[in-house]
């Protein structure tokens, strides 16, 4: 019988198990992002300090443009507001203007100044139409007089235009000849080309001024180009190595993220694949990192715990061959048993089969040896004349008989002797059921050695698988590995119940030939009862042949005894008539329990070897 090697199984993974499996991949997500962002978050608080930088640096250079624009800005405005307000008051400073020179020559002759407002005082205070008039025009003046104080009044103009306000000058110790003297002088004075020469000087220094602001405002527009170049040129230089620091800060943290997942992640997690390879081939390798605290050595504690439970299903799958060499070694002491037990069987039935047709064979030679001395009797009565002649053949045909009773004795001695040794191998083989019902006992245990290894491997298994969840990617080796497991776990319980089966059948099978053997037993009793009253018989025809030989011998010497001797050769006649039927119906029932016992023999190993395939 060939080896089965059963492969490794695997147990479906748990909600509890697919919680715990997701927990440890999103703590390690969790570790792998904040590696991330803490290196991204560097680079960029890098980037973000050299930007407030460059950025400062630039707003100062703008600062320093804008004060310089700034300032040529509010020169510019206040040259030209100053050229402006020259501008203007140019006409102002060459117009001659007698109102304000005679306003301010009153002021000094201590003139009382009076303001008259409105048309209605305007009217009270001058009755004449005349007077009104001149105050409405611009340089025209009233002068009167009344007693010792003069009086000039004039209209008050705003954009050339007559506000209804006439101002009055009281000039006391003045007389009005002497205002209109002043007045004549005012109106007809030549200051008007000395004020031109004035105000030509002051706009030529002013156009020096101006000259010289407008060096100045070139200066300063070439100062702030140039600041504005400086600026163009630093900001250019600062976008670039801003560039520049962007895809440094960018290629340094994919380093950092790099290296330092390589260093937490990587590394030690192609060191656990090797390590899972090595105990997936069944190879004692070491699982590195079952020391660290963080996830990578809870994996690595469950490869570690994975390999001992590979190991330990070498060392159950080494048990469970064991037991199924066992059980192959009691198979076939089984068949020996069995070979050897159909050997004596179809032995001892050989021997009764023939011991059967020997006794058949004498019963047969019995009844013709009777039928002879029947035959001879009623010669002898009806012819006593040859009585002589009749004990002779009477004594040969008691010899003859007593030959042939000789012959059957043997026979059913033999017949005796195969009843005992039938008995003998019937208890030999009622021995051997025995140690068979007890090594069906021994395969029940294997069997449940069998189960109890394939229900731990169910637990190991169901470990290897939760463990193999929880490792997530890494953990498909160890899921391939844990499946293994469970389906060599599952097909060893199959074997282990189909093997139970098997057992039992065979124990009802062993109980159904103990009862047959039984039986045998009982029929092999039968026929050695039989053979002993064949044997009584036998004696007993034996003594009636012998005693028909004494009675030949008497006829033969008294031939007055004839009578007698017949009489008693036809009672030993009938005796043995009826000893060979009796031996008759012992070998008819010797027959039929030999059919039956062969019968039963062939029904027993017919069931006994029955494959366990079938």
């Amino acid at each position: 019988m060939a080896d089965t090697v059963l492969p490794v199984g695997s147990l479906p993974a748990t909600s509890g198990d697919a919680a715990r499996s997701k927990g440890l991949r999103s703590r390690i997500s969790a570790k792998l992002v904040l590696s991330v962002a803490l290196a991204s978050g560097l680079v960029f608080a890098a980037l973000l300090v050299a930007i407030f930088f460059i950025f400062t640096s630039v707003l100062e250079r703008e600062d320093e443009r804008a004060q310089l624009l700034g300032s040529m800005n509010l020169e510019l405005r206040n040259g030209l507001l100053k050229l402006q307000d020259d501008y203007l008051s140019i006409p102002g400073r060459l117009e001659v203007n007698p109102v304000k020179d005679l306003h301010k020559w009153a002021l000094e002759q201590g003139a009382e100044e009076k303001i008259h407002r409105g048309r209605d005082e305007i009217v009270g205070r001058f009755r004449k139409r005349s007077a009104r008039r001149d105050v409405q025009k611009p340089a025209k003046f009233v002068v009167e007089a009344d007693g010792g104080t003069a009086s000039v009044a004039f209209g008050i103009f705003e954009n050339g235009e007559y506000t209804n306000v006439v101002t009055e000058l009281r000039i006391p110790g003045v007389t009005a000849e002497q205002i209109n003297g002043k007045v004549d002088e005012l109106l007809n004075s030549g200051g008007v080309e000395q004020r031109i020469l004035v105000v030509k000087g002051e706009l030529a220094d002013e156009a020096l001024a101006a000259e010289v602001v407008r060096n100045m405002i070139v200066q300063e527009n070439e100062k702030i180009l140039a600041k504005e170049a400086e600026v163009i040129a630093f900001t250019e230089q600062a976008r670039v190595l801003l560039g520049i620091m962007a895809i440094s800060g960018v290629l340094l943290s994919v380093l950092s993220v790099y290296l330092g997942t390589r260093m937490i992640v990587t590394r030690p997690l192609e060191r656990l694949t090797r390590a899972v390879r090595s105990v997936a081939a069944m190879e004692d390798a070491e699982v590195p990192h079952t020391d660290r605290t963080d996830e990578i050595g809870t994996i690595a504690r469950r490869v570690d715990q994975f390999k001992a439970v590979l190991r330990e299903n070498a060392l159950l799958q080494e048990r469970t061959k064991a037991a199924h060499d066992a059980q192959v070694e009691q198979v076939e002491h089984r068949e020996a048993l069995l070979k050897t037990f159909d050997t004596d069987i179809n032995s001892i039935l050989a021997e009764v089969a023939q011991v059967t047709q020997r006794m058949e064979d004498v019963t047969r030679t019995m009844q013709d040896a009777a039928a002879g001395a029947a035959q001879s009797a009623e010669r002898a009565q009806s012819a006593s004349g040859a009585a002589a002649t009749g004990a002779t053949g009477v004594s040969r045909a008691a010899a003859s008989l007593d030959q042939s009773i000789s012959d059957l004795g043997q026979v059913i001695q033999n017949a005796a002797n195969a009843s005992a040794d039938a008995a003998q191998r019937a208890e030999h083989t009622t021995a051997t059921v025995a140690q068979l019902t007890e090594m069906a006992a021994e395969v029940d245990g294997f069997v449940d050695i069998i189960s109890s290894v394939a229900h731990q491997t169910n637990l190991l298994a169901l470990n290897a698988t939760i463990e193999a969840a929880r490792a997530g990617e890494m953990g498909k080796g160890f899921a391939v590995v844990a499946g293994e497991v469970k389906s060599l776990a599952g097909q060893t319980e199959e074997a282990a119940q189909q093997i139970s089966r098997q057992v039992m059948e065979m124990r009802t099978v062993i109980n159904s030939a103990a009862r047959a053997i039984a039986e045998a037993g009982e029929s092999v009793a039968a026929i050695d009862s039989s053979t002993q009253e064949a044997v009584g018989a036998m004696q007993a025809q034996t003594d009636a042949t012998r005693e028909i030989a004494r009675s030949a011998d008497s006829a033969a010497a008294a031939t007055g005894d004839v009578d007698s001797g017949l009489a008693s050769l036809a009672e030993a006649t009938g005796r043995s008539e009826e000893v060979a039927r009796e031996v008759d119906a012992t070998a008819e029932i010797m027959s039929d329990l030999s059919g039956r016992l062969r019968a039963l023999s062939k029904q027993f190993f017919r069931d006994i070897r029955v494959s366990p395939a079938e």
